[in-house]
């Protein structure tokens, strides 16, 4: 626990530790991708991201990670947010709405944002009942989305730029069954799911 404590407050302070997207265990965790950027960016701000879930229990809890990722793969933290979602109907999609940590973080030329969801996270205590079954879908025909406070360095006008990213998830995208699985390794924690 000592180590994921200091790897944290690395990240805070501006020093994010690098992750190998290769051990990314995309059978575990719901994963988008951009494509390359076509120039240098930054976020300015508090990203807001937009999803439907249906759970077979009565409350979920996700957690959504935001991630540049270089041309070599690798991958450090932008932001991240927990997300509680009590008082659930069993079976019924419900549109969940909410805003990450406030970032302040300069993206590279040709690089790719890779939003992670996952329903657990060793550092955040969770509402997700073992077993249960979590979908994330785009509901009635909304596509989910993650809405970023985007700038470009090179700018000098002092306002900012809000882009919608369509993080292009369709009908039924994955489920996240809420059984944690803890890398060996030391990675991001994971919980089982299936698409």
């Amino acid at each position: 626990m000592d180590a994921i404590i200091t790897t944290g407050q690395a990240e805070r302070n501006g020093n994010p530790k690098a992750y190998s997207t290769g051990k990314f265990d995309r059978r575990h965790l719901d994963v988008w991708t951009s494509g390359p950027l076509q120039g240098a960016r930054r976020i300015r701000g508090v990203p807001e991201l937009t999803l439907t879930v249906r759970s077979s229990a009565a409350a979920a809890t996700l957690v959504a990670y935001l991630f540049d990722v270089g041309a070599d793969d690798t991958a450090r933290i932008i932001t991240h947010e927990p997300l509680t979602l009590p008082e659930l109907s069993p079976g019924e999609n419900r549109r969940a709405t909410w805003k990450l940590r406030a970032a302040g973080y300069d993206l590279a030329p040709d690089h790719r944002l890779m939003l992670v969801v996952n329903s657990k996270d060793r550092l955040y205590s969770d509402a997700s009942t073992e077993h249960s079954i979590t979908t994330i879908t785009s509901g009635d025909d909304t596509a989910a989305h993650l809405v970023l406070p985007l700038g470009c360095p090179s700018s000098t006008a002092p306002g900012q730029a809000r882009a919608r990213w369509q993080v292009r998830v369709h009908r039924v995208r994955s489920l996240l069954v809420a059984t944690a699985r803890v890398r060996p390794d030391g990675e991001k924690p994971t919980a089982r799911s299936s698409e």
